[in-house]
């Protein structure tokens, strides 16, 4: 590789971040709306267990989980429509998450059908791929925290795997809020505040 080649694919990775950063000026709506649904889904989960009452989980997740893709498509088709959405960086960011949603999705539904894995693997499953999107989605963001709050997931996947219990509910339950809401809302302020220095 050249001099020449060298710098214009670094020129490229720099537009691509910089980019990626200007659009991920982010509602951060869809972090905040996947959090709450799995905040609730684990609570149901948490005092069905504890009061002994018979939940459907195919159901109960069934519905949760459909309501947060029919929100996540119709927010990806908005924002496919908006040309001031379109980079590089931006369809990167989204294929990644939609990837790793589809594994999270089977991983839920599908891989426990086939009896490869114990019904309370599902979380520390779902955990360890949630950090795989926080770190790539830190690392194009140009955020040290979001892509270092991949290690609380992964930390987190690693306790629930050694220690298994009904507290797990409890425990992903409020790393959704430390690790997916809490961000989100973070990035609402942002993006409000962005929206009101353009409006002036």
């Amino acid at each position: 590789m050249t001099e020449q080649e060298a710098q214009q694919e670094l020129a490229f990775i720099k537009k691509v971040m910089s980019d990626s950063r200007r659009v991920l000026v982010y509602d951060g709506k869809e972090f905040i709306t996947w959090g709450v649904l799995t905040v609730v889904g684990m609570l149901i989960m948490y005092f069905a267990k504890v009061f002994d009452v018979q939940v459907s989980t195919f159901w109960l997740w069934g519905i949760l989980i459909g309501g947060g893709w029919l929100y996540s498509l119709a927010i990806g088709l908005s924002r496919h429509k908006s040309p001031n959405t379109k980079t590089f960086g931006g369809t990167i960011l989204g294929s990644v998450w939609l990837a790793c949603g589809i594994a999270m999705t089977l991983i839920g539904f599908v891989v426990p059908l086939s009896g490869a894995i114990k019904l309370w693997a599902i979380i520390p499953l779902i955990s360890m791929v949630s950090g795989v999107g926080y770190f790539i989605t830190g690392v194009i963001h140009g955020s040290t925290w979001i892509r270092n709050s991949s290690l609380g997931w992964w930390l987190g996947a690693v306790i629930m795997l050694y220690w298994p219990g009904s507290y797990m509910f409890l425990f992903f339950a409020g790393m959704m809020v430390a690790f997916q809401i809490i961000p989100g809302v973070f990035f609402y302020r942002k993006w409000k505040q962005e929206i009101q220095s353009v409006s002036q």
